[in-house]
């Protein structure tokens, strides 16, 4: 859970950086016309800054993607820990951490990096699965 209140951090730092730039871009160019600036909604930053900006885009599908991901795995990760081995269940968990956590860094880079997260993280739902039958 460390991991996804990081990525949530990193999501909102991220927001705020930019609608800093954004305020200080909306001044700047305000004085270039001799206008008062105008304000510069934090949510209009916020949600529609994604749809432009890659590092605003990485932060909200990281948060998005963890979210997605995080249903099948613990309910895979509760049930294999309960009627097939804690052990077995913990040492699978620790593989899918590791893979979530550089989930980030491979969505920046792009296709085909992001698999390096993606496809482990689905093979350890898949195996936390396929052991209870």
């Amino acid at each position: 859970f460390i991991m996804y209140y990081v990525f949530l951090y990193l999501q909102s730092m991220v927001a705020h950086v930019q609608y800093y730039y954004a305020k200080k871009k909306a001044a700047k160019e305000a004085e270039e016309r001799g206008e008062k600036a105008q304000r510069v909604p934090f949510s209009k930053v916020k949600y529609e800054v994604a749809s432009y900006d890659k590092l605003a885009l990485m932060c909200h599908r990281t948060v998005g993607n963890t979210m997605e991901q995080a249903i099948p795995f613990l309910s895979a990760l509760w049930l294999h820990a309960i009627f097939v081995s804690p052990e077995s269940a913990a040492y699978i968990a620790w593989i899918y951490i590791v893979t979530r956590s550089y989930y980030p860094i491979v969505f920046y880079s792009g296709m085909p990096y992001i698999l390096l997260s993606t496809l482990p993280g689905y093979a350890c739902i898949f195996i936390l699965f396929y052991k209870l039958f």
